[in-house]
């Protein structure tokens, strides 16, 4: 145990200094960004109710599908942050525009489906989403020392989505007996992401909360089934990376 406190002390200590050697001297420099994300679960996210609405009108027997819920997903960006030299707000103070370049994020999510009359699940599924972007918006920036900064942003995010997925249903007691794989694509969708992020040197963290649905439409492999979903696909992400 002693051992093991003495190897991390030694990491972090070689950590604060190489961030040191690698200081920028100005939080307020503008640079460019590259961050890795987490997108965390959200028991939420993608959820099926327009789908289980429209499907269920013309088709009042059939199962339906309820989201269990978003598990760890991941994502990168790339990006630059600018200041704005003619805002003066002091010398730890500053008006900027963060702007993600790409925003790729991938999102495994798990389904079950029930039978409308008794609510016996009958068969699961796991999607995988795919979502592609990018993010502008203003920030504000504190900087207490030079190369330290908290940023506050408020950015637009307008991307394109989809997911691919195997739906498995077997059911004696109602004859079902169903597989099939689906896709589904969403062509525009525009969210909205309040984020807060803390940069020390060339160092990066911070949270972003992605505010979005997607309106995909759905088809299953041989075109025989064609539906769509109002899909949401909010959650909250934490982000790690480098401002060089």
């Amino acid at each position: 145990m002693r051992n093991q406190i003495l190897r991390l002390l030694l990491a972090g200590s070689l950590l604060v200094g190489a961030l040191s050697v690698h200081s920028q001297g100005d939080a307020f420099d503008k640079g460019f960004s590259l961050r890795f994300g987490l997108n965390l679960p959200n028991s939420s996210f993608g959820g099926f109710d327009d789908f289980n609405s429209n499907w269920g009108i013309a088709n009042p027997g059939t199962p339906r599908a309820y989201t269990k819920g978003s598990s760890l997903g991941f994502g990168l960006q790339l990006g630059s942050m600018f200041f704005f030299d003619g805002i003066d707000l002091g010398s730890q103070m500053a008006i900027g525009l963060d702007v993600s370049y790409i925003d790729l994020n991938y999102i495994p999510v798990n389904y079950e489906f029930k039978t409308l009359a008794t609510g016996r699940v009958i068969g699961e599924s796991k999607m995988h989403y795919f979502q592609m972007g990018f993010m502008v918006g203003p920030t504000f920036s504190f900087s207490l020392v030079d190369n330290m900064s908290f940023d506050v942003a408020f950015k637009f995010n307008p991307s394109w989505s989809g997911f691919a997925a195997g739906v498995d249903l077997n059911d004696e007691p109602t004859n079902t007996n169903y597989n099939d794989t689906y896709g589904g694509i969403s062509y525009f969708q525009l969210g909205y992401v309040p984020a807060i992020y803390f940069r020390y040197s060339i160092l990066f963290l911070g949270f972003e909360y992605n505010i979005n649905n997607g309106n995909h439409n759905m088809v299953n492999d041989d075109h025989s089934s064609f539906v769509s979903n109002k899909t949401n696909m909010s959650r909250m992400k934490f982000l790690f990376g480098f401002k060089f």
